[in-house]
């Protein structure tokens, strides 16, 4: 499986997401994402989590809503997002 991490995503709506991480839960695939502006060259404040499925060689992402999962994968985003700016800090 190819990395999404830095990339920019499209939905079918034409909405655009630019993917922070990705990470394996409970033998699944999530991936945290920004939605971009119309523009599509500026992050808005909608920072969401998307689980990735693989539908006959297609791909599918749909909004997490389980409060459980949700939960659980901020948590562990969040700790990512702050070992990177400690890592930012001290180059």
């Amino acid at each position: 499986m190819q990395s999404k991490i830095n990339k920019i995503i499209t939905l079918e709506d034409s909405s655009s997401y630019l993917v922070f991480d990705h990470a394996k839960y409970k033998n699944r695939s999530f991936l945290f994402v920004n939605r971009l502006t119309k523009s599509k060259k500026d992050l808005s404040e909608a920072f969401l989590i998307f689980e990735e499925k693989y539908l006959n060689d297609e791909i599918d992402v749909s909004l997490v809503e389980d409060e459980d999962i949700l939960e659980r994968l901020t948590h562990f985003f969040r700790k990512g997002l702050q070992k990177d700016l400690e890592l930012e800090k001290n180059i």
